[in-house]
């Protein structure tokens, strides 16, 4: 009798270590699950977020307005994670069409000022108008002192709406400094131009 109660109090010991055991790792493998399962970045943003979007600019030589309000895009490029598109080509208009100077390229920006700019030169900014142009003579713009301010304009009804500002030499008119200013698009027809 003595043999069996020692013999009970044994499988009840190893049991509850077995329990032990079971519950400790069951906790320890939610961890790992709930861990492991934890994302460093938002899947549907880039670091241009705040940079990217779709713009009324109009263009200024002088201070006086040359071209404009037209329709400007920036965006993410898929290369990496310190450079975007400025593309002055209307996507939306029936065949694709330059709304103010017909460039397209390619800038480096910071994330955190909210700035960007191009090289001097070279083939990551030529500019395409009215199709891209591919020989090695093909005309070049930099971009210099570009800025994107938050919540710094107003759209044409009065919507707080973010700002874009940048300055804009081109290869075959490299004596003139281009000054394109705007405001984000509110996506509201009223806001249109």
């Amino acid at each position: 009798m003595e043999h069996q109660q020692e013999s009970l109090l044994n499988n009840k010991f190893i049991s509850m270590k077995q329990k032990i055991i079971l519950v400790a790792s069951v906790f320890i493998l939610l961890i790992i699950v709930a861990t492991s399962c934890q994302k460093s970045y938002d899947a549907g943003t880039t670091k241009a977020s705040k940079i990217s979007n779709e713009w009324w600019v109009t263009t200024y030589i002088g201070g006086s307005a040359i071209e404009g309000p037209g329709k400007f895009s920036t965006y993410n490029d898929a290369e990496g994670d310190d450079s975007i598109w400025l593309d002055d080509i209307d996507p939306n208009a029936a065949t694709p069409t330059p709304s103010i100077w017909g460039f397209k390229c390619k800038a480096v920006y910071d994330a955190k000022a909210l700035t960007f700019e191009t090289a001097d030169t070279g083939s990551s900014n030529y500019y395409f108008y009215p199709t891209p142009i591919n020989d090695a003579t093909a005309p070049w713009v930099v971009i210099i002192g570009g800025k994107v301010m938050l919540n710094a304009a107003k759209s044409t009804t009065g919507v707080t709406t973010d700002s874009i500002y940048f300055n804009a030499v081109f290869g075959d008119d490299p004596t003139d400094t281009f000054n394109v200013q705007g405001t984000a698009r509110t996506n509201w027809a009223a806001d249109d131009f």
